[in-house]
């Protein structure tokens, strides 16, 4: 048996080169041989239109073409900017106008619970200062009834 530290293998990688490249055929970086020249695309049977100049009815048509076509843009554009611009100044004068006016609402019902509770707790103090008072009228009317009652028997 033979002990795999001792012996060593060597394996090369293939080779991998084109046979064009073997022969010697030499690339350039368009991947075109070396001795390549330009050649003009072959001529289709049909032969290209000549040009012809535009007449001045074509001139106008296309000016005319244009001029609406430019016209129909901007106005475009002009809307909906105008769209926006008219919107974005009615939502902030709006938004100015009902914060201002919830605003007073606010203060004005504010300012009517604060008048209801003051005169619950005037109430309640008035009690709390002189409680008698209210004894001795509640005791008042129990006697008033009770001799009523008493006078009719």
């Amino acid at each position: 048996m033979t002990d795999d530290k001792d012996v060593t293998h060597r394996w090369d990688l293939p080779d991998m080169t084109s046979e064009e490249l073997k022969q010697g055929s030499q690339v350039n970086a368009l991947n075109k041989p070396r001795r390549w020249q330009y050649e003009p695309p072959e001529a289709d049977d049909e032969q290209e239109e000549e040009l012809k100049p535009l007449t001045a009815e074509q001139l106008e048509e296309i000016r005319q073409a244009a001029r609406e076509e430019g016209h129909k843009e901007g106005f475009d554009e002009g809307r909906s900017e105008g769209l926006k611009k008219g919107y974005d100044e009615g939502y902030e004068a709006g938004k100015k106008e009902g914060f201002e006016a919830g605003h007073e609402q606010g203060v004005e019902a504010g300012k009517e619970a604060m008048n209801e509770q003051q005169q619950q707790l005037e109430t309640l103090l008035q009690s709390l200062s002189h409680p008698n008072e209210r004894i001795t009228e509640a005791v008042q009317d129990e006697l008033v009834e009770m001799v009523t009652e008493l006078t009719r028997v």
